[in-house]
């Protein structure tokens, strides 16, 4: 947004000569500028003489161009100033999709076993998990950062000596602090700058998303792959549904207000709590152990299970 293109001399052809160059200028600069956005050109005959005869029949387009021109580059301090807040509503959102990512990573973690082979199935379905934050949350898939980036770095962090689960939990207070400035305080900044500017404002304030987000950086694959893609979406959501271990800041702080004391019992016999049933169960399908803390097992053996964990790992 910072270059001005000008087809200058437009009047030197006739219509039906200069929808031909104005097509394969438009096509040319396809190539050079990879933008989403088709790049304005400014079409006039940018001196003071009369317009030629051949071109005297776009004489109003070619002085609202040059009007249109002019008054872009009397409002290149106010379009300054408005790329600058693009920036950082760019960067508040990258901060809130990162801390959304890295909490539903983190509660998708077992809690005991298995946490190194969990850890290489997240990083492998990445893209699983974007799709299924941004459907979760309503965010745009613009917003996330490219997969194979992403798990460049986290496998650059994991590789420290710390896993996924050592992520640190979402701050609720501070996300609805974000969530506020992004939809109430930047647009107060930039009502001043958007008057004539309509479509750079909506552009900031941007609607929140209701719909499933796609991109083809979230597409998944078929076959075994897709069976593992599709238990990693589920868990995803269950993750990001799940706020048990992450209760709002407001509700964590003590209360100060004074409590009435009940009056004082009897003590209680102590009953000794029963010991936790045992179960014994048969191993049907032999297992070699990939990691510390799992068994080597045959099939037809008899393990006497002590505990179960909700990852569905059992020990024993």
């Amino acid at each position: 947004d910072k270059i001005r293109i000008v087809l200058n001399k437009a009047d030197q052809v006739n219509p039906q000569q200069l929808m031909r160059i104005y097509g394969a200028l438009m096509w040319s600069l396809g190539k050079v500028f990879k933008t989403p956005e088709v790049t304005r050109v400014y079409i006039s005959s940018f001196w003071t003489k009369p317009y030629h005869e051949q071109g005297a029949m776009g004489s109003y387009i070619f002085d609202k161009e040059k009007a249109d021109l002019f008054r872009d580059l009397r409002d290149i301090p106010k379009n300054a100033a408005v790329r600058r807040v693009n920036e950082l509503v760019k960067r508040a959102r990258t901060v809130k999709v990162h801390a959304l990512l890295c909490a539903c990573l983190r509660k998708m973690m077992p809690s005991m076993f298995g946490k190194e082979k969990k850890q290489k199935e997240l990083l492998k379905n990445l893209p699983v998990i974007f799709q299924a934050v941004a459907q979760e949350h309503g965010i745009s898939p613009g917003d996330f950062p490219n997969p194979e980036e992403y798990r460049e770095r986290l496998e650059r962090w994991t590789g420290t000596g710390r896993t996924l689960a050592n992520l640190v939990k979402l701050n609720k207070d501070l996300l609805r602090k974000l969530e506020d400035c992004l939809a109430n305080e930047i647009p107060k900044l930039l009502r001043p700058l958007a008057v004539g500017q309509l479509d750079e404002y909506e552009m900031v304030q941007g609607p929140r998303s209701t719909e499933a987000a796609f991109s083809p950086a979230f597409m998944t694959t078929s076959g075994a792959d897709g069976d593992e893609a599709a238990a990693i979406a589920a868990l995803a959501r269950t993750a990001i549904s799940d706020t048990g271990d992450e209760d709002d800041v407001a509700k964590s702080r003590p209360s100060t207000a004074p409590t009435k004391q009940p009056p004082p019992q009897p003590p209680a016999k102590s009953v000794p709590p029963p010991p936790p049933p045992k179960t014994l169960v048969k191993v049907l399908h032999n297992y070699v152990a990939t990691s510390d803390g799992e068994l080597t097992i045959q099939k037809g053996q008899e393990i006497r299970v002590t505990e179960k964990d909700d990852s569905g790992w059992w020990k024993g």
